[in-house]
């Protein structure tokens, strides 16, 4: 196997596929019990406002407002290669709200997990985490702003059990693998980019003249992984976890409200809620 720090992921010509063949082979499925959901918007996302469609009013959050997909063959129309297109980790099934089935993108309404990846591997501006962290060679690379990488793992049987997928994810954050500070983008709730698309945060736009347009540097969707493969390759422990419930603090807040809650985001900062 080459080096995982090899040009043959990081630096190759990049391949190119739909969104929809990408969620189609990470995900599998999107069936009415376990829905895949995607969101997508123009502008960084941190300052990015759009209408919301259940109520008319401009809002951050709802520009993280996850939507269901039916068919990988026609996503929504904001899931497009000019917008931040993301996807979530995780299906969910649906829950009734005034008399009608809706998904949200909720802990509580977890599915089963498929797919999980490391995220800021790189030397670049947006670069957190090095390469040699990684430990197994990657289903995909996707560059998704200049030398910072999104290092992703099918798995070979998603994960059904909601708490088993979050003390995964927790063993990585505590291994340095995942972010600890931002609570919209860890645990079975969190967002990945996808490959067709653009980075629209004003640094790269201020770098490089336009928004960074995704590379997918990498894609292996037969190398697939069990849990136990993963957690033998990072040395993981899954025992030792306590699992906090992010967002019970904020009684039923959706994850998609909790990434861009100020108040949230400056506790996270001055470290009274982790």
């Amino acid at each position: 196997m080459s080096s995982l720090n090899s040009s043959l992921y990081y630096a190759a010509s990049p391949v190119h596929i739909s969104n929809g063949e990408f969620l189609r082979y990470t995900l599998g499925n999107s069936t009415p019990e376990a829905r895949v959901l995607v969101t997508g918007f123009k502008g960084d996302p941190g300052v990015a406002r759009i209408r919301d469609p259940e109520t008319g009013q401009w809002r951050g959050d709802a520009t993280w407002r996850a939507h269901p997909v039916e068919s990988y063959c026609e996503l929504p129309w904001f899931v497009n290669r000019e917008y931040n297109p993301f996807f979530c980790i995780s299906t969910f099934a649906p829950t009734e709200e005034n008399g009608r089935s809706v998904y949200r993108r909720r802990k509580d309404s977890f599915a089963r997990m498929p797919c999980l990846f490391l995220d800021d591997i790189g030397t670049g501006p947006g670069g957190k985490i090095t390469q040699d962290k990684v430990k197994l060679a990657p289903s995909w690379v996707l560059e998704t702003s200049p030398d910072n990488y999104q290092v992703g793992y099918i798995l070979a049987k998603p994960i059904d059990d909601r708490i088993t997928a979050e003390r995964l994810l927790e063993a990585m954050v505590s291994q340095g693998l995942l972010s600890a500070t931002d609570p919209g983008m860890r645990g079975v709730a969190r967002y990945g980019r996808l490959p067709e698309g653009v980075n629209g945060k004003a640094k790269y736009i201020k770098q490089l003249g336009q928004p960074f347009v995704h590379k997918l540097r990498y894609w292996s969707p037969e190398t697939r992984y069990t849990l136990q493969e993963i957690v033998e390759a990072y040395g993981l422990d899954l025992d030792s976890l306590a699992i906090t419930d992010h967002v019970s603090l904020f009684g039923d807040q959706c994850a998609d409200d909790v990434a861009t809650d100020p108040y949230l985001k400056e506790l996270i900062r001055l470290k009274l809620v982790r």
